[in-house]
């Protein structure tokens, strides 16, 4: 078996899972050479269990598609781990349960693997919609570059896509590095998608659209106040910086690039998000997911990481500033 399509779902719409199966199937491909792992994360209901187990295209039950209940929910990133864990296919890609494939992509992503063997990842671009499914924007990541490269080449020389579902992995090359998503949390995606890239021996850029992400009213990705998902972004950023160190253990080239991305992403975090934390938390954070880096050299991030109780005193007394900042910002925006 070539390709498993793994489907996370928690609480889906009926018409919302139909669509991504539907466009899925209409591609016409060979049922031998693909399989779509449905992983159901303690959905309160069971329309997404009766959905995928009555699921018919054409009015024919297909035979390779599955579906797997979690008895403890565990997010998008736990759901994804399962099915990695059963799944047969040489490679692996995903796809959120609201979101569909664009035609003929899976073909595009079937083809390209069957003349690049052994690669270890592919990235593609992607489209986005609004909920009623009408096309807002595509191609973020227009590149000239066609041929295979490393992973630190990559991160060196071309835009990331931080969404896991962007990229088709090798399965025995995410399992010989052991890579696996960040459970439990809101936030799993880019620490997973960076440390695949800089481990990769061979990646590829496919400039085609295979997905189509819907923008909905409400997402569960969307921050705002919330103190846990503010919270989780200071977790993901913390994380990207634990991948750039067991890279520079592993001396593995791409450490400094990650590092960077852990630096930017950390501070950007502060900066538009640390205000709407209580100053407990925000002390909490800061302690139990420091900037990684020591770098005496940058003031800020030296006393975010030695000095977490000054740190925080000065963000406590700076939140009235960093909100009006914010709003001003988005007003002009």
């Amino acid at each position: 078996m070539l390709l498993s399509i793994i489907i996370p779902l928690y609480e889906p719409q009926q018409d919302d899972l139909l669509r991504c199966l539907d466009s899925i199937y209409s591609q016409s491909i060979d049922n031998n050479i693909f399989e779509i792992i449905c992983v159901d994360d303690c959905s309160p209901h069971n329309v997404a269990k009766d959905t995928v187990l009555n699921y018919k295209y054409k009015h024919v039950p297909p035979p390779n598609i599955s579906i797997i209940k979690h008895t403890i929910n565990k997010r998008q990133g736990g759901a994804r781990n399962t099915a990695i864990k059963h799944s047969k296919g040489l490679y692996v890609t995903c796809i959120d349960q609201d979101d569909y494939y664009l035609p003929n992509s899976i073909t595009a992503i079937i083809k390209t693997i069957k003349n690049n063997h052994g690669i270890d990842m592919i990235m593609s671009d992607y489209a986005i919609a609004n909920q009623n499914c009408e096309l807002k924007a595509s191609g973020f990541f227009i590149s000239n570059k066609r041929s295979i490269t490393t992973g630190t080449k990559y991160l060196q020389t071309q835009n990331i896509s931080w969404m896991p579902w962007g990229y088709t992995y090798r399965r025995q090359f995410i399992n010989d590095h052991h890579l696996r998503f960040e459970e439990n949390v809101r936030f799993e995606d880019v620490d997973f998608v960076l440390e695949c890239i800089a481990r990769s021996k061979s990646i590829l850029y496919l400039p085609f659209n295979t997905i189509c992400h819907r923008e909905t009213e409400i997402q569960t990705s969307a921050v705002g106040n919330s103190i846990e998902k503010n919270t989780d972004l200071i977790k993901i950023a913390h994380r990207v910086g634990e991948v750039a160190y067991r890279l520079k253990q592993e001396e593995n080239k791409a450490w400094d690039i990650v590092m960077a991305h852990h630096k930017f992403m950390y501070l950007s975090v502060l900066k538009r998000n640390i205000w709407r934390l209580p100053c407990k938390t925000i002390y909490y954070s800061l302690r139990e997911y420091p900037i990684v880096t020591s770098d005496s050299t940058n003031l800020i991030l030296y006393t975010l990481r030695e000095h977490t109780k000054t740190a925080t005193f000065i963000i406590c007394l700076a939140k009235p500033i960093l909100k009006i900042t914010y709003n001003l910002y988005k007003l002009i925006k």
